[in-house]
């Protein structure tokens, strides 16, 4: 039995329009005050941030992206779709990252062995987040109750800074529709986790 049974997720989703195939994702741990800065500043590569995350491998100066390419064997939008949640990006430029041995300049491009892996340099602009991913039927039903925990407090954060992007949870899908999440919704249902 999941955190929260499958109706109540369900009376908190509607259908809004199919996936964007032009959206990027970028995969985050949710720590608050990383987060209320990305939300309000941009998303920043460890040289601006001044610091080296254990577990990145983005190099110091590349912000990690993938994009949803169907048909792939090895994804990393698929790798972070369920474990992480992630920001959704539109009208941005990256690069591709090249496949391992065959970046012609390491530093200023990057490998991945990733065929849906991009690489955005420095930073990213907030007003380029349009929403947020977060598989919120999938974590209910593998009791993942810390990842349900911080989307609540995700939720409280753009709140407060009166941020009011969709959030959508793509562990529960129908063909390439989108369900988004009724954030007071939520944030009534995840009381109990509390």
């Amino acid at each position: 039995m999941g955190t929260f049974h499958i109706d109540e997720i369900r009376s908190i989703e509607k259908i809004t329009a199919a996936r964007n195939t032009e959206w990027y994702y970028h995969a985050f741990s949710f720590l608050p005050d990383v987060f209320k800065n990305m939300v309000s500043s941009g998303i920043k590569c460890p040289f601006l941030i001044g610091t080296r995350l254990a577990g990145v491998h983005n190099g110091f100066f590349f912000i990690s992206l993938s994009k949803e390419v169907p048909g792939i064997k090895k994804s990393a939008f698929l790798k972070y779709l369920k474990r992480n949640s992630m920001f959704i990006l539109d009208n941005i430029e990256p690069f591709k990252c090249f496949p391992e041995g065959m970046a012609p300049i390491p530093i200023i491009t990057r490998e991945s062995t990733w065929s849906d892996e991009y690489q955005a340099f420095m930073k990213i602009p907030a007003k380029k987040i349009v929403g947020l991913e977060s598989a919120v039927e999938s974590w209910s039903l593998e009791e993942e109750i810390e990842k349900l925990r911080d989307l609540r407090e995700m939720i409280i954060i753009l709140n407060e800074l009166n941020i009011s992007w969709p959030i959508y949870d793509y562990s529960h899908y129908e063909e390439d529709q989108i369900f988004e999440i009724d954030k007071q919704g939520y944030l009534e249902l995840s009381k109990k986790l509390v």
